[in-house]
């Protein structure tokens, strides 16, 4: 197996098993909703009062519960939306092609039946994307953005690198190599024989990333915070401090002798992110 996809399976595991020992996010019956999104259902939950912020996870084996650590401290003072994206958690997978787009267009629709006011968005690795490309569809809607991990501008180069072997993994090679967390993802899923289906769909999402144009920059007026590791295995801290220095409106932190693993450094996540949210 390619030593960097190994790495990232590693961390996947590590940050799906982070369970709160007093809420069961993620699997919260009391809280819990879903809205009917043309083929599909996504489903959410919602903690707190306060201005509303959109919580959205990584891939693939993602869900609302890696945020378990952060979402009782966030709520204290604003309305946290915790999102199960496309195919992920509780989320039906629908039958269309996924693109960052169309998980985009999800988010809209579940934000629709919530709050008509501007929200703050954070997205984690792949939830990074989705909520920088909602960001610039529907810029009125946004108060700020915050990447953990998030690559926002992805170049060939960088992509074809990253995802190399990617053509080949499969659901069946998911379940030889970590066989407990396709498990446990799968106890989740509304629909856990599609689960083949779900990793089809959501390589060609990665296979078919999103570029971000200059003017998509330009007209993102929304103040941004990008929060990494100095030892991102995805993606060098040049490229991000590049990517950064993009934007006229933009905040950087990173956090010393971390990969991609960035929720698993609560105490210093939060340290960037909670002053980001006062400003």
């Amino acid at each position: 197996m390619n030593k960097r996809f190994a790495t990232f399976l590693t961390l996947t595991l590590i940050q799906s098993f982070a369970y709160s020992q007093d809420v069961n996010f993620g699997s919260n019956k009391e809280i819990g909703k879903y809205v009917k999104v043309k083929d599909a259902s996504i489903y959410y939950e919602t903690y707190g009062t306060g201005k509303p912020l959109i919580l959205l996870h990584g891939g693939p084996f993602g869900h609302i519960s890696n945020f378990s650590e952060i979402i009782p401290k966030l709520s204290k003072n604003y309305k946290v939306i915790a999102i199960d994206t496309r195919g992920h958690g509780r989320s039906e997978i629908g039958e269309r092609a996924f693109t960052y787009d169309l998980l985009a267009d999800d988010v809209y629709q579940v934000l629709k039946e919530i709050t008509n006011e501007k929200v703050i968005v954070i997205g984690y690795s792949d939830g990074g994307l989705i909520g920088f490309k909602f960001a610039t569809k529907y810029p009125e809607l946004v108060n700020k953005v915050i990447c953990l991990s998030g690559i926002i501008f992805s170049p060939k180069d960088y992509r074809e690198n990253a995802m190399k072997g990617l053509e080949s993994q499969t659901g069946d090679f998911f379940e030889k190599e970590l066989p407990e967390l396709v498990n446990k993802q799968k106890a989740l899923m509304p629909e856990p024989t599609r689960w083949n289906d779900f990793v089809e769909k959501l390589k060609s999402a990665w296979l078919n990333p999103i570029y971000f144009n200059e003017s998509e920059v330009l007209k993102s007026k929304f103040p941004l915070l990008i929060i990494c590791g100095d030892r991102d295995e995805w993606v060098s801290l040049e490229t991000i401090i590049k990517n950064y220095r993009r934007f006229n409106n933009a905040q950087i932190s990173v956090i010393p002798n971390c990969g991609h693993e960035l929720l698993e450094r609560t105490d210093e996540l939060l340290s960037s992110i909670l002053p980001f949210l006062k400003i």
